[in-house]
């Protein structure tokens, strides 16, 4: 591998295995994320996909193998932390709360504060800025209950694309 090539890799899974009771989910996987890449992960139901990307994600522990950030081993302990690393997961699943506005879940965890109080406003402007910085329209003080699934993918999206995401 060249110099060049090699300071591109984001992310590296070296020799990854992961084995459920009875189940090898993971047999010794090599994989190699470029900075400015998209990979889709296609394969049977079993295949180990989801467990690939639990993995990076830090849902799932290793049983064996490294990963590389940026050529810096790294050991992904939780969702939290991998948020921290500038990984980011949008499950099938989406994680929100149904009875709380658009700006709300956009801002849930990293909620704006004005003298010590969640500004209500201030996430409405700011949500409503990134939501048209991507020419998405849709009203950061809408109920969440009443978005569709497409709507609930892009909100959840934006909502990680405002953080230093790496991957």
């Amino acid at each position: 591998m060249d110099s060049e090539k090699e300071h591109s890799v984001l992310l590296s899974m070296k020799n990854v295995t992961k084995i459920y009771p009875g189940v090898l989910a993971l047999d010794d996987v090599h994989f190699d994320l470029h900075k400015g890449e998209v990979h889709a992960l296609i394969g049977e139901n079993g295949a180990g996909k989801s467990t690939l990307i639990k993995a990076i994600a830090g849902a799932h522990d290793l049983n064996s193998g490294d990963i590389f950030l940026e050529q810096e081993k790294i050991q992904i302990k939780n969702p939290h932390h991998a948020n921290q690393l500038g990984i980011y997961t949008i499950y099938q699943e989406l994680t929100i709360v149904p009875d709380m506005s658009v700006a709300e879940n956009m801002f849930l965890g990293k909620e704006i504060k004005k003298r010590g109080l969640i500004s209500h406003r201030t996430q409405i402007e700011k949500a409503d800025h990134l939501l048209s910085s991507f020419n998405y329209r849709l009203d950061p003080r809408r109920s969440v209950r009443d978005l569709n699934t497409a709507e609930l993918r892009m909100m959840s999206i934006i909502k990680a694309l405002d953080s230093d995401v790496k991957i």
